[in-house]
């Protein structure tokens, strides 16, 4: 089973996840700050700046994919959320705030993860949030 990664990171300036390819490590140190080590290409440890950093919550959809910070899950109803962490724990909110459920409690992440399906990310479908 291979290991799923605890971080994607966000490039602003290439509108694009960094992907790690054979020879090459990203590192995320303790102020959060991005380096690429390419040593093994001759080219040393380089900073990458202008990212966005988002954590793997632990959990995976319906379809066993890993669900990070900033994924929107949603189904095929037209149901869409932005995976956010707040209250202490994974949460999904709309573009008003945190999903209340009727009890008044807010809508966890886990509660619903293994029945919805990640359909997009804030950086790549903003649309998606729009509606």
């Amino acid at each position: 089973m291979n290991k799923i990664p605890q971080f994607k990171v966000w490039n602003k300036a290439t509108k694009k996840f960094l992907e790690e390819r054979e020879g090459q490590e990203i590192l995320i140190n303790s102020k959060n700050q991005v380096f690429v080590n390419d040593e093994i290409f001759g080219y040393g440890l380089r900073e990458i700046k202008d990212v966005v950093i988002c954590r793997f919550t632990g959990l995976v959809d319906v379809t066993n994919k890993p669900i990070y910070e900033n994924d929107i899950i949603g189904n095929l109803s037209g149901w869409h959320q932005k995976v956010v962490y707040g209250i202490g724990e994974w949460a999904l909110q709309n573009k008003i705030g945190f999903i209340i459920k009727p009890c008044g409690k807010v809508m966890v992440l886990k509660e619903i993860s293994n029945i919805e399906h990640i359909i997009g990310n804030i950086f790549e479908n903003p649309d998606l949030l729009e509606e």
